[in-house]
């Protein structure tokens, strides 16, 4: 417990299941407000442009805005969390959605699993890389920075097999700016 003048506040660790719950709000909560505002950005959007137009629109740059945005929306409420436990939830909300993604991608749609399986990853370090941005009071410099390497690696994925040079470039800086952000990330909690 910690004495700031007239209030006292008690740090929050995390349970398990907490943990599980914020990996469920992923999994659940998530990917429906991301395909609920996909869906729509696609319908508003069709009236005005080339069917193919909008889905490359949609696809490179609203996904990335939108799928950012709803990954890191349960970080919002959070309080008394170390900067630490901050990006540790939003990376399971991030895993969460992945996952749920995976599952779409792969069951639904039949993409190949070894295409898709480093996106699970990649959504849960960008959630982390946002959170650390809520932690620092930077939300929208880090939200912009997971929205650029979501944009690299959505642009390089229409074209194909050139996802191998730009998109697992942007996977990858989101797996090591993530890592890096959590080893500067302070123990110490924030407000």
């Amino acid at each position: 417990m910690e004495n700031l003048g007239f209030y006292k506040i008690e740090r929050h660790e995390p349970d398990t299941s907490e943990k599980i719950h914020f990996l469920i709000a992923g999994l659940v909560t998530s990917i429906p407000i991301s395909l609920f505002l996909e869906t729509m950005a696609k319908d508003y959007l069709r009236n005005i442009l080339p069917a193919g137009v909008v889905s490359f629109i949609v696809i490179t740059i609203m996904a990335p805005i939108i799928e950012e945005y709803s990954k890191i929306y349960p970080m919002f409420h959070r309080h008394a969390e170390t900067e630490k436990n901050i990006m540790l939830l939003a990376f399971l909300t991030g895993l969460g959605f992945g996952i749920s993604e995976f599952f779409i991608y792969v069951f639904i749609i039949g993409v190949p699993v070894y295409i898709r399986l480093p996106a699970v990853l990649f959504h849960a370090t960008n959630a982390s890389i946002t959170a650390y941005g809520v932690a620092k009071n930077e939300v929208i410099k880090y939200y912009l920075i997971s929205v650029g390497l979501h944009f690299i690696n959505n642009l390089f994925a229409e074209f194909g097999v050139l996802w191998f040079i730009g998109g697992l470039g942007a996977t990858l800086a989101s797996y090591y700016f993530s890592w890096r952000l959590y080893k500067k990330a302070s123990g110490v909690e924030y407000n």
